[in-house]
């Protein structure tokens, strides 16, 4: 469980004292009453600002002393060891729990067993939840949030629907259901409920920025700016919107607009190293590759960027020259991110990625091959070659290669995504539909992990897919 910080005591400061006096009072080993509000309140401040899981525990274990066998401080503390990874601990701390059928009781049970993988069993128990008539706004988000967390969401879904339904005139519950819906990929309900929202509140900046993001989204690029217009009629210190901006502008070709909103965001955060690299490309589709040098290089510099990034940025550079054709200069891009980490194997995939881009597999595969060697032939390097083949679409040289690791680690998630999705590609149904469904019944979690990964797919194959999955899970 993870406490929502919009739920926090309501006087923190006094809640802080109050933790601060019990830490001092247990080091002097003594004693004090107290009530069961202000236990809960000390746990939940000590687990939203600090994170000391073994302080909150001992304020459990303390609270149990004072209120034994109390629900409340059983379910938190199974929850901390659920949080922690230790099921089997959070298991054994919620089977002495009492009262079964308390609906706290029963919203742990079922997060149990979505993390032991034990689905149809949380499935029955949330359902049989939801039928009760005596639910309130927040057992809805709690049971959708319990399918959230084990990556159902198209269940969580469902459930918030049936709260909206019950409670038309919650709008945070409508705000998580088009969250819901983001992450499904399913933006056009997702907008129907915002502009229900803007309808209830037409200033709202946050449901017109929400919207603005759900267009940009659904590729309705125009859409998008204007209600990025609303959002700064309303709050023009909303600055995070002409990040925004610069991307539906770039997706348009419009780079004049698009390197003016990135331009304009850079007033506000000089700090963040991808405005500079988004500036930069804009430059680059002016063919300015000496402004475009200079932002890239001005990224280059900045602390926060990560190796990736960092990688990511010499590639970018190297296929910018290349539009170019000045090859010269592009394989010295390349040449210095080896030559920064010769150790590390993402500089070569990216020279062999490159080599791809140029339509030379075979140079290519010869980069690839020291990427291998870079990383000692692991799993993990030979998945990062799998990936670039993939998204090059050479389907059947991942399959190859795809082989190889199956034989060391045959049960990875993404293995099995990764056959999946290529024998999909290939129309090899009946070799998709075994690694799919071994994919599932292992790895319920996996499945929406497998639809981001691969957004590429039409609405009547994530349809069948869907219908796949619950089949699987249900049968099992």
């Amino acid at each position: 469980m993870k406490f929502d910080p919009m739920y926090l005591p309501e006087n923190n400061s006094q809640v802080k004292e109050v933790v601060e006096a019990f830490r001092t009072m247990r080091e002097r080993g003594e004693s004090k009453w107290y009530e069961m509000e202000e236990l809960l309140d000390m746990i939940e401040q000590t687990l939203t600002f600090s994170g000391d899981e073994e302080l909150a525990l001992e304020i459990i274990e303390y609270g149990l002393l004072l209120h034994p066998d109390n629900l409340d401080l059983v379910v938190t503390k199974s929850r901390i060891f659920l949080d922690r990874g230790e099921v089997e601990g959070a298991e054994a701390i919620a089977s002495t729990i009492g009262e079964r059928t308390h609906l706290q009781a029963r919203l742990l049970f079922a997060e149990i067993y979505m993390s032991t993988r034990r689905v149809k069993e949380a499935r029955s128990m949330l359902d049989a939840i939801l039928e009760r008539d005596t639910l309130d706004e927040e057992d809805y988000m709690d049971v959708a949030n319990i399918y959230y967390n084990a990556d159902l969401i198209d269940w969580g879904i469902e459930c918030l629907q049936k709260g909206v339904e019950r409670f038309p005139a919650n709008s945070e519950m409508k705000r998580e259901l088009a969250s819901f819906y983001v992450e499904t990929d399913n933006y056009e309900e997702g907008v129907k409920l915002l502009n229900e929202l803007l309808d209830e509140d037409p200033y709202s900046a946050e449901d017109w920025h929400e919207l603005a993001n759900h267009y940009y989204l659904t590729g309705n690029y125009e859409k998008a700016l204007e209600a990025c217009e609303f959002v700064l009629a309303i709050d023009p210190e909303l600055y995070t919107v002409y990040f925004l901006i610069g991307h539906a502008y770039l997706k348009l070709e419009n780079f004049e607009k698009a390197l003016e909103a990135y331009l304009k965001f850079a007033e506000y955060r000089s700090d963040i190293f991808i405005v500079y690299v988004f500036i930069g490309f804009c430059y680059l589709n002016f063919e300015d590759m000496e402004s475009a040098e200079l932002y890239f290089e001005q990224a280059l510099s900045m602390e926060e960027l990560r190796d990736e990034a960092r990688w990511e940025l010499y590639f970018n550079l190297a296929l910018g020259y290349s539009m170019l054709e000045n090859t010269p200069k592009a394989l010295e891009y390349l040449n210095w991110s080896i030559k920064d980490t010769p150790d590390r194997i993402e500089p070569y995939l990216y020279k062999g990625k490159f080599y791809m881009e140029m339509g030379d597999p075979a140079k290519a595969y010869e980069f690839f091959f020291q990427a291998l060697k870079a990383g000692d032939f692991s799993s993990e390097a030979y998945l990062k070659v799998i990936e670039i083949y993939m998204e090059s679409s050479e389907y059947r040289q991942a399959l190859v290669l795809l082989k190889l690791v199956e034989e060391k680690d045959p049960h990875l998630s993404r293995v099995l995504m990764y056959f999946a999705y290529s024998y999909l590609q290939l129309k090899q149904h009946t070799e998709f539909y075994n690694y799919f469904a071994e994919m599932v019944s292992r790895y319920p979690e996996s499945f929406h992990q497998f639809l981001k990964l691969f957004p590429d797919l039409d609405s009547t194959t994530r349809n069948m897919l869907y219908e796949v999955r619950n089949k699987i899970l249900y049968d099992n």
